[in-house]
């Protein structure tokens, strides 16, 4: 746990999640509240499961105009001897 508190880490899982061993990681950035609800749910096996949501953002989506020409009005002729 000083390893991560060396990186500003937050270990979240705290609690055993299998018999006699914590194995589950939920690590993020100190002072980034992206996990929420987080708690441990019924025994599977010899495991309890572990839920969280996650509050992640997205920036928008920026949109484009893209301005095309016509492919069959371009004079094939005039467009290649421009490059010759």
């Amino acid at each position: 746990m000083e390893l991560l508190h060396s990186f500003n880490m937050v270990q979240y899982v705290k609690a055993k999640i299998r018999i006699g061993h914590v194995i589950d990681l939920m690590i993020t950035s100190e002072g980034h509240n992206i996990l929420y609800n987080l708690h441990m749910s019924c025994m599977f096996s010899d495991y309890f499961v572990v839920k969280a949501d996650l509050q992640i953002f997205c920036p928008p989506r920026q949109n484009k105009t893209v301005s095309l020409r016509k492919y069959d009005t371009i004079n094939m002729t005039d467009f290649s001897d421009e490059f010759l």
